[in-house]
C-alpha cells in the first residue's frame, strides 16, 4: 500500500515539487544545519513562495469580495488558529506573558511564541491584496512597472529608515514584486516554452551564479528586512528560483511519487507546524539530557520531524478540521 498519496488530477506536479523543496529548505534552517547554510537559503527560499504566487495567479472576472474571503479562509484562518495554538503551548511551557499575544495580532515578524514562520502567511495575504487591486485596476503595464518599483522600494526604504509596519507589510511590498515577475513570465507563453527548453548546461550555470552572489551579499532575512545588495539580492535569488523551477519541471517527469509532492501541495501544515514540532522533540530530549550534535543528528532530526508532520497532516486531511490548513 502507498502510504504517500497525491492527486495528480487537480494539482501542477512540478510547482508542489517546486514549493516543496522551498518548505524543506525552510525547516531545514529551522532545524539548524548551520549558518553558511541559514545564509545560503535565506537569500532566496522565501521569495520564491511569492513569486510562485504570481506564477500560479490567473486573471479573469472575479468579484473581489468572493476573492477575498477564499484568501481569508486559506490564509488569514490558519495564521489566527495555529498562533493562537502556538500561544497555548507557549504559555503551557513558559507562563502567560501578554507580549506574545500582542505580536502575534500586530508586529508578528519578530518574537511570536513557536512558530515564527506565521508572519509569512499574512505577508503573503497582503502581498496579494496589492498585486490583485494593481492587475484589476491599472491597465498600463509600464505604470503597473513604476508601481511595483515604487512599492518594493517603500518595503526595502522604511525599515532602514527605522520606520517598522505591522502585519509584514514591509516584507510583503518586497514579496509583490516577486509576484509580479512569476506572474509575467507565466503570462508569456513564448517566454516560458522558450525557458523550459533551454539547454540544462545554462540553468545550472545560472544556479552557480546566483550561488556565488549569494556569497557576496549579507545575511538576507525577509521577515526582518534585511536585504543587502538589493542588486546583489534581487539577481541571486531570481536566478537560483527559476534555477529550481526549471529543474521541478525536468525532474518531474521521472517521478512517480515522492514526499516532496506532499509536502508542497499539503504547505500550510508544514509551514505552520514544524516549529511546534522541532520545540516539543526539543523539549523533550533537553527532559531526557538527550544531545543532538552533528550532521547526522541533524538528518535524524529532520526526519523525525517531517514524519511527525505528515502523520498530522494526514489526520487533519481526514477529519472535520481541515480549517487548518486553510480548506
Amino acid at each position: 500500500m502507498n502510504l504517500i498519496k497525491y492527486n495528480y488530477q487537480n494539482r501542477i506536479s512540478y510547482i508542489d515539487l517546486f514549493k516543496g523543496c522551498g518548505i524543506l529548505l525552510m525547516i531545514m534552517g529551522h532545524v539548524g544545519f548551520g549558518h553558511t547554510f541559514e545564509k545560503y537559503i535565506h537569500a532566496f527560499h522565501m521569495p520564491m513562495f511569492f513569486f510562485i504566487s504570481g506564477f500560479l495567479f490567473k486573471k479573469k472576472t472575479m468579484d473581489f469580495s468572493n476573492w477575498i474571503i477564499k484568501k481569508i479562509k486559506s490564509l488569514i484562518l490558519p495564521y489566527i488558529l495555529w498562533g493562537v495554538i502556538s500561544l497555548v503551548v507557549w504559555y503551557a511551557f513558559k507562563g502567560i506573558d501578554w507580549k506574545y499575544f500582542r505580536i502575534l495580532f500586530w508586529d508578528n515578524t519578530s518574537g511570536i511564541a513557536i512558530s515564527g514562520a506565521l508572519w509569512f502567511l499574512m505577508a503573503l495575504f497582503i502581498s496579494d491584496i496589492i498585486f490583485f487591486l494593481v492587475e484589476y485596476n491599472v491597465y498600463n503595464t509600464f505604470i503597473k512597472l513604476i508601481i511595483y518599483i515604487f512599492i518594493s522600494s517603500l518595503g526595502i526604504s522604511l525599515p532602514l529608515m527605522g520606520l517598522t509596519l505591522p502585519f509584514a507589510i514591509c516584507s510583503a511590498c518586497v514579496g509583490t514584486s516577486f509576484m509580479a515577475i512569476g506572474y509575467y513570465i507565466k503570462s508569456n507563453e513564448i517566454i516560458l516554452r522558450n525557458f523550459f527548453k533551454l539547454n540544462t548546461i545554462y540553468i545550472f550555470s545560472s544556479f552557480l551564479i546566483g550561488s556565488i552572489l549569494v556569497t557576496f551579499n549579507e545575511t538576507v532575512n525577509m521577515r526582518t528586512s534585511n536585504y543587502g545588495n538589493i542588486f546583489l539580492f534581487y539577481t541571486s535569488s531570481l536566478l537560483i528560483i527559476l534555477a529550481l523551477l526549471y529543474y521541478s519541471r525536468k525532474i518531474d517527469k521521472y517521478l512517480k511519487i515522492c514526499p516532496l509532492l506532499v509536502i508542497g501541495s499539503d504547505s500550510i501544515t508544514f509551514v505552520c507546524l514544524n516549529q511546534i514540532c522541532i520545540y516539543a522533540i526539543g523539549f523533550l530530549c533537553n527532559r531526557f539530557g538527550l544531545k543532538w550534535d552533528g550532521l547526522f543528528f541533524d538528518f535524524l532530526f529532520l526526519i523525525i520531524v517531517l514524519f511527525i508532520l505528515w502523520i498530522v497532516n494526514e489526520l487533519i486531511m481526514r477529519s472535520n478540521f481541515k480549517c487548518l490548513i486553510g480548506k
